[in-house]
């Protein structure tokens, strides 16, 4: 009987996370979720609390991880001047 001998692939150790997703959301809502814990909704229709657990990665991304959400910025730019 004849064995052989098989290395591994080489496995990055580098984490790469994926990026922080940006959404539009009113500042009341933002002053309101971070206070009380109510649930905010932004322009693309996504719901989220600004509670400890998720406030702090989205608060500062960092610049390399943040990206805005498309769809807000779409909606954010045809609102009218005193709307946003």
């Amino acid at each position: 009987m004849q064995t052989t001998t098989q290395s591994r692939p080489k496995t990055s150790t580098t984490v790469e996370y994926p990026a922080v997703i940006l959404h539009y959301v009113p500042n009341a809502q933002i002053a309101e979720s971070a206070v009380l814990g109510t649930t905010m909704n932004a322009l693309c229709g996504v719901e989220w609390s600004a509670d400890a657990t998720n406030y702090g990665a989205t608060a500062n991304p960092g610049p390399s991880k943040a990206v805005v959400c498309p769809m807000c910025a779409d909606i954010y730019s045809s609102l009218p001047g005193e709307a946003k």
